[in-house]
């Protein structure tokens, strides 16, 4: 495997020299001013970036760091130290502050605080280059695939092209959820932070001044997600979403026929009746997701209805999305509250003796 790039940002090269050379005998370094930083970034592809605060002389000069920063996080993301006099100073935003991938360093003839830093990001830096390398090694392999098909429907230029991206990245996606790591954990089917932009059916919501160990704070989105889109400027087609309370296991099981078992039979019968299936009469499981989502149980017949402008990304109002459901498990939420709601409601009748002509019949 070829070294890994780190690429300093900085207007003055003698302020990094003694990092730049020791940084030089395992990776491939460079370095770049505060101008120009941009191509840099799109052709060097560096690992780490090493970003100084300010042009000139700190701390008078601009903080052009900053200003790379925000580039680094917005457009071209990677593992960031920052290495400055002053790399405490405000202007930089981490988001959050203690983001494991944004380091801060000072500037100084000591060097242990540099190398410790790298240290540190250097695991994580080595498992998203080894991801971004099977990515890539999948792509490749995908329009491999699609381009023979691609060539033989379209034979203007730029209708291949748009046909062999759109399909490599559709075919991407499969060989994705293919190429998993055996059995799903439990709680892979989760999408943290949420993709989308609009709310979705099956999301996760809590409410925004709720604890994360407590499953009463947390809510499961039923309305479909086409009646929820908002992005780009469109009107949702509804102005509440409607939505099933969770609760612990304990309590979800106790609702249920599955109440009635001890823990030891429960166990016994507990992944053919409920988590195989997905749900089990009114209620839906859901695992843990370490710090973010309790180990709980959503109730298709306890309801609420929220306001639609109550439920954001950011937990600027009352409820927060915590994590959406990936395909198939999304459906799986719909289905059940289909079984649970959509029963069509039938008269008492005379089971008895209805019974006992079936086991009649069964003797003769």
């Amino acid at each position: 495997m070829p070294p890994l790039r780190i690429l300093f940002i900085d207007d003055i090269p003698e302020s990094v020299r003694m990092a730049r050379e020791w940084a030089q005998t395992t990776f491939s370094c460079k370095i770049v001013s505060f101008r120009g930083f941009e191509k840099e970034l799109e052709d060097f592809q560096p690992h780490i970036a090493i970003v100084d605060r300010f042009e000139g002389t700190p701390p008078e000069g601009p903080d052009q760091g900053a200003l790379v920063f925000k580039e680094i996080w917005d457009h071209r993301f990677c593992p960031v130290i920052i290495y400055s006099a002053f790399p405490d100073v405000e202007g930089i935003e981490d988001r959050p502050s203690d983001h494991p991938l944004v380091k801060r360093v000072t500037k100084g003839a000591n060097l242990e605080p540099f190398r410790n830093a790298i240290q540190i990001l250097l695991p994580l830096v080595e498992a998203i280059e080894s991801a971004e390398r099977h990515i890539h090694e999948q792509f490749s392999i995908a329009l491999r695939e699609v381009a023979p098909y691609a060539a033989s429907v379209f034979t203007d230029p730029a209708e291949f092209n748009d046909a062999v991206t759109r399909h490599g990245r559709r075919r991407l996606a499969a060989l994705m959820d293919e190429l998993s790591l055996g059995v799903l954990a439990s709680w892979e089917p989760y999408i943290h932070p949420p993709i989308s932009e609009d709310i979705c059916l099956g999301d996760v919501i809590r409410q925004k001044e709720g604890n994360w160990e407590n499953p009463g704070a947390f809510r499961v989105v039923l309305t479909p997600s086409c009646d929820l889109v908002a992005s780009g400027g469109r009107e949702p087609k509804v102005k509440k979403v409607l939505v099933a309370r969770c609760s612990s296991s304990k309590q979800g099981i106790k609702s249920t026929a599955l109440g009635m078992y001890d823990p030891e039979q429960l166990g016994k019968i507990l992944v053919s009746t409920l988590l195989t299936q997905g749900f089990f009469q009114k209620i839906v499981p859901f695992p843990i997701l370490r710090g973010k989502i309790p180990l709980m149980m959503a109730d298709l017949k306890k309801l609420d209805l929220i306001p639609i402008s109550e439920i954001t990304l950011n937990g600027n109002d009352k409820y927060i999305r915590i994590a959406s459901l990936d395909s198939p498990f999304r459906e799986l939420i719909s289905w059940a509250y289909m079984q649970t709601a959509c029963r069509p409601g039938l008269p008492e009748r005379d089971f008895e003796s209805w019974r006992d002509e079936i086991i009649k019949s069964c003797k003769e």
